[in-house]
């Protein structure tokens, strides 16, 4: 765990031109560790954009056509459909937003989020 966060890539790093990565990413969080309660909500998205130049932030970044996974078994996010149209080098920049909500009172609730900007390499043979 590094700071907020663990985060693997189990992507390939090589396709061929036309076909899907298929694959999935493993992340936890710190908010994994915190005790839930039925009065605690907790969720994490994951925008992925296929991009030529990284964004200096998430509200440049949503510029972009980008694609959206949820996370599911709580760690994993499947990764499926991104194609690429030209072979070379590519990068998938994506951001990592994770929520967290928690009823503190009945007129309280607390809200937590943590942004990770992440960034993937694949080559397009």
């Amino acid at each position: 765990m590094e700071g907020n966060r663990y985060l693997d890539f189990k992507l390939p790093d090589t396709i061929s031109l036309k076909d899907s990565i298929k694959g999935y990413i493993v992340y936890k969080s710190k908010f994994d560790t915190i005790k839930k309660t039925s009065k605690t909500t907790h969720f994490v998205d994951l925008y992925f954009a296929n991009t030529d130049k990284l964004s200096k932030d998430f509200s440049e970044f949503q510029t972009k056509k980008s694609d959206t996974f949820a996370r599911i078994h709580d760690s994993l996010f499947v990764i499926y459909g991104i194609k690429f149209n030209k072979r070379g080098n590519h990068s998938l920049e994506g951001y990592i937003k994770d929520y967290l909500y928690e009823e503190v009172s009945p007129d309280s609730v607390r809200f937590r989020t943590i942004e990770d900007h992440i960034l993937y390499e694949i080559y397009v043979k």
